[in-house]
């Protein structure tokens, strides 16, 4: 099993850089990341390799994407319900908006062109960092590599954002290629929410690729609330990756929604690196028709006293199929830590398939709880006999059924505008609508 992108070699790389103007160490960080693509097998875990598949996935000889205009656009500074907004466009973006009194702060939300112009040191520091992506994440270093969009929001030390801040990816283009990067970093001490999507409308032309990596920094103190809500067409194959780095007593509330896609790939790492550091996370996963979902998990408790609570669950309609998989590893310097892994799948259909791997890997004998569990099983018929006895017509008990299965899970998403946007998306879905 191996993937390759027809595109991909030193030549484009160096042309894309180029056309970017960006300076050589970045260049040279691109360089080494394409390195790296090129030898990462597709599943690096051997755990994992038989519940990974990406057959059908035909977008290896893609073109790369046509030049996209990186330069930073101008804010608009006003006093909406949001701290800040970003629309980005095929690449693209198309606005910014920044509420008024982030005006004066050195608060940064804008293509990491700008940054580059700006504050270089800082951005060398946010944009070629060791250990940015997991080094054996073969997609992180595509989307490393490869990006031709690239998105920067720095928070300054000791700043609270109370708003939420809104990030929206659209990509639509039929057959075609883009690969996008986004950087979070909170300075000592500060605290934000921040929403992410991506989305596209649907096609039956061609497949198309879309790659990105979300790398979240977080200082000591530092506190955020992060959701990541994906919905692509049938055509799309999408290879998400996310890392989180906590420092001291940092804590990270994750919510990670993924929705549609002819494959969607998804890996999130987090690295509890300073004592007292923790990490919330919850993944809801809702597939039907054909669509395939591969979300894998990986944590390392590094740090003394730290906490990870993650659970996932996932519906699967039709023909769907769902990998979750996952590691918690507790390092011998990690004492006293807390973990918890829970991965449960509900096939609604006998075609539909899910497999759930949780797994452990404990250095040291000195933690507080280390426990995982999984699940996958067909909606239970005697619950469903129950309610129609009842007098609810079939499918409104399934619909209930499924109801009870997610809904403990997203009310533990903790930004409400996120919360009622993944509701909005298992409607839309159990009904078989189109894309709005």
């Amino acid at each position: 099993m191996d993937f390759k992108l027809s595109y991909a070699t030193d030549g484009n790389v160096v042309k894309l850089s180029k056309a970017r103007g960006e300076p050589d160490w970045l260049l040279k960080d691109r360089l080494q990341a394409l390195e790296a693509f090129g030898k990462i097998p597709v599943e690096s875990l051997p755990l994992f390799v038989r519940h990974t598949d990406i057959k059908g996935v035909d977008v290896a000889k893609l073109e790369p994407p046509e030049a996209i205009d990186s330069s930073p656009v101008r804010p608009v500074y006003d006093g909406g319900d949001k701290a800040a907004l970003g629309v980005i466009d095929e690449g693209k973006i198309q606005e910014i908006r920044i509420t008024k009194k982030l005006r004066e702060r050195e608060f940064y939300f804008n293509e990491a062109v700008g940054l580059l112009e700006k504050k270089p040191d800082l951005a060398m520091t946010l944009l070629a960092r060791p250990g940015g992506l997991p080094a054996n994440e073969k997609f992180g270093m595509m989307s490393r590599a490869l990006f031709s969009t690239a998105f920067i929001i720095y928070i300054p030390p000791r700043i609270e954002i109370t708003l939420p801040i809104h990030l929206l990816w659209r990509f639509s283009e039929e057959s075609s290629s883009l690969v996008t990067r986004t950087i979070i970093y909170l300075s000592e001490g500060s605290r934000a929410s921040i929403i992410e999507e991506f989305e596209s409308g649907d096609s039956k032309e061609g497949q198309s690729l879309f790659g990105n990596a979300t790398e979240v920094y977080l200082e000591d103190g530092a506190g955020l609330r992060y959701a990541a809500i994906e919905r692509f067409g049938d055509h799309v194959v999408a290879f998400l990756t996310r890392q989180a780095i906590l420092n001291r007593d940092c804590s990270l509330n994750q919510a990670l929604g993924s929705f549609g896609g002819f494959l969607c790939k998804s890996r999130a790492d987090c690295a509890l690196a300073g004592q007292g550091s923790n990490i919330r996370q919850v993944e809801v996963v809702y597939g039907n028709g054909t669509e395939k979902f591969d979300n894998t998990n990986f944590v390392v408790h590094e740090g003394r006293d730290t906490t990870s609570d993650l659970l996932s669950k996932a519906v699967m309609q039709e023909r769907s199929r769902s990998a979750l998989k996952g590691v918690i590893t507790i390092q011998e310097s990690a004492l006293n830590s807390d973990s918890y892994l829970g991965q449960h799948s509900m096939l609604l259909s006998r075609k539909a398939k899910s497999t759930a791997i949780p797994s452990l890997e404990i250095k040291t004998n000195e933690v507080q709880r280390a426990k995982h569990a999984a699940s996958v099983a067909q909606l239970d018929e005697e619950q469903l006999f129950y309610l129609m006895s009842r007098g609810l017509p079939r499918d409104e008990a399934r619909k209930m059924l499924v109801e009870a299965f997610l809904t403990p899970i997203v009310e533990q998403v903790d930004l409400p505008q996120a919360r009622e946007r993944i509701y909005d998306i298992i409607n839309q879905k159990w009904v078989g609508q189109g894309f709005p």
